[in-house]
């Protein structure tokens, strides 16, 4: 479940990163922020318990209230360049309650989901969310039952699953950036095929936790999974190469609303699918997570074609452009 304030933070550094980052850089930038936030949700896991055991659960509020300002604090002193440059084209940058919960940008974000773009960029941007449905159906799926699958119905204590909760967290956000920096270093793999790489790995992972005799599988699949938090990075670096700078962050505030609401069904849909195979197959909503990346698969391989053909009408308007 996501806090308003903690949504509003993601989505503006989604956006100010893809906004100063060239375009074969964008991915593996957000990729080290996911990393980032991940190795922060371990420190903060593994930090939380202690200081409650110990201090008090208000030491833990004082602290989070406190950490909060920090993001006010280097956007006022440390972000300027955008503001500057926002200003001279004319925009106006004033605060106001309207602006700050985001009512004028609501209607915004799904008008510029559905304005036309040259080529097939519309459609390819719209396919791009059946794209991340996967691995956000897949993670959120994940979260919400795994807790009840390894601590009540395999007998994991506690602290057992708050470590594995943390370590397979920070592997992924770590591991993600280090895939994307080795691949366009030294690889340079195209789009397409390293997000199959990253579903197939995903498949292999969930595949692989749902067979309950296999010693530590849920560790080898949490390891595995590194290629679902890469996936998620390369999509959103796919939706920044399919519209302009300046519609940035409309796209990652229609992003915002799509996870809210499909993070609370999704939520509601595993818990629901859950309950009614525990009895006979306790390990199906692994299983459930391998096909839904598989139809992923099936998904990226359409988008595949409809960006070629993407790429070939562009190239003909230019063609057509510098001849006349």
């Amino acid at each position: 479940m996501y806090f308003f304030g903690e949504l509003q933070i993601k989505m503006a550094s989604y956006s100010y990163i893809a906004t100063i980052s060239p375009e074969n850089k964008r991915a593996l930038r957000i990729a080290m922020l996911e990393g980032i936030m991940l190795v922060g949700t371990l420190i903060g896991s593994t930090l939380c318990g202690v200081i409650a055991d110990n201090l008090g659960l208000h030491v833990d509020a004082y602290i989070s209230a406190s950490l909060s300002i920090l993001p006010c604090v280097v956007t006022v002193f440390g972000i300027t360049q955008t503001k500057r440059d926002t200003e001279k084209e004319g925009h106006s940058t004033s605060w106001s309650w309207r602006n700050a919960l985001g009512f004028r940008n609501l209607s915004s974000a799904f008008r510029c989901l559905a304005k036309r773009r040259p080529g097939r960029g519309r459609i390819l941007l719209i396919l791009s969310f059946f794209i991340n449905a996967g691995p956000l159906f897949t993670t959120t799926g994940l979260g919400a039952t795994t807790f009840l699958y390894l601590v009540k119905h395999r007998g994991w204590t506690l602290t057992e699953f708050s470590t594995y909760n943390g370590v397979t967290d920070a592997v992924a956000g770590v591991g993600a950036a280090l895939i994307l920096f080795t691949s366009w270093k030294y690889i340079k793999p195209d789009f397409f095929h390293l997000t199959i790489s990253c579903c197939a790995f995903g498949v292999l992972a969930y595949t692989i936790m749902s067979i309950p005799g296999l010693p530590a599988n849920f560790w080898i699949g949490g390891v595995l999974s590194v290629g679902v938090a890469t996936l998620m990075a390369l999509i959103k670096a796919f939706q920044t190469r399919l519209c302009g700078q300046d519609d940035f962050g409309k796209i990652f505030a229609f992003d915002a609303i799509y996870n809210i609401l499909t993070t609370n069904a999704v939520v509601i849909l595993f818990k629901s699918i859950y309950s009614a195979t525990l009895p006979v197959w306790p390990e199906f909503f692994l299983v459930l997570n391998a096909a839904a990346l598989l139809i992923t698969m099936i998904v990226i391989g359409v988008v595949a074609v409809i960006y070629d053909h993407h790429v070939y009408l562009i190239k003909q308007t230019e063609l057509q452009e510098s001849n006349s």
